[in-house]
């Protein structure tokens, strides 16, 4: 094979990948809070304290939290 239609072949799988990467939609977030379960308490995803969301349990609001038995974060919720 030609080193042109090698260089061809990779630009069009190339435009094709980010054609998918821009047709598929990314998932969204649906949780505001996530709790750490081993100390109970939940935080704003952007907080130090905050686990990450594979290691942590996602809330959609602080209710949802309160009621699972969560108590907020004294630093990113006061």
């Amino acid at each position: 094979m030609r080193f042109k239609d090698v260089a061809r072949a990779l630009l069009l799988t190339g435009a094709v990948a980010s054609l998918f990467l821009l047709l598929v939609p990314t998932r969204r977030r649906r949780y505001t809070l996530v709790g750490n379960e081993r100390t109970k308490v939940y935080h704003h995803p952007g907080c130090r304290f905050a686990l990450d969301t594979d290691t942590g349990v996602p809330f959609r609001d602080a209710a949802a939290a309160e009621t699972a038995g969560y108590r907020p974060c004294r630093i990113c919720i006061g």
